[in-house]
């Protein structure tokens, strides 16, 4: 039996190990350079030289590349874990930078959606009645899929014309009638 328990924890041990070395590789941060070229791509190439890029360095959310014009892109972050996917780049106009800082502050947060309606609602954030985000989202970067998406707070598909089914050639609505609703444009 003592022969058996020594095998176990070998294997145990080295199975953690393997486990650590793959999980220290995964980690590794993506030079600066790399996230830029890869956050750019969510981007439709005229409002690419536009983007700021805020992306990590050491662990922390940095700006990578700065910019006088209109668009902000957040890189993938390594240590986020949502259900967008593996990879996610997110780009959109700062018109709308207040509200997805404080969308992502409250992901986690349960009832955020009304918490954000909310404050909409009472003036404490601002948001145009109409904006575009361009994503990037997959398994890895370069699997990342492009998705464009519309927001569009408290449209409803009556109003807009537009069905509520999800559509993988057609653009439709999602979380209608919510400071969330938002076009998908599938394709874009």
């Amino acid at each position: 039996m003592r022969i058996f328990d020594e095998r176990w924890i070998k294997r145990a041990c080295l199975g953690c190990f393997l486990a650590v070395l793959v999980t220290t590789a995964n980690a590794q941060e993506i030079e600066p350079e790399q996230q830029v070229r890869d956050t750019l791509r969510a981007l439709p190439e005229a409002l690419r030289n536009e983007a700021t890029v805020i992306g990590y360095r050491n662990g922390e959310k940095t700006a990578l590349r700065t910019s006088v014009g209109n668009i902000i892109c957040w890189a993938d972050d390594p240590q986020r874990v949502d259900n967008r996917g593996a990879y996610f780049v997110n780009c959109f106009p700062k018109s709308v930078q207040a509200f997805e800082e404080r969308r992502a502050e409250l992901a986690a947060a349960p009832g955020w959606i009304e918490i954000l309606e909310k404050e909409v609602e009472s003036g404490d954030i601002e948001l145009p009645t109409i904006a575009m985000r361009y994503t990037l989202r997959g398994a890895s970067a370069e699997g990342a899929v492009p998705l464009g998406v519309m927001m569009v707070p408290f449209a409803t598909a009556h109003t807009m014309g537009l069905s509520t089914e999800p559509d993988s050639f057609r653009p439709w609505l999602m979380m209608e009638g919510t400071v969330m609703a938002h076009v998908m444009l599938p394709g874009h």
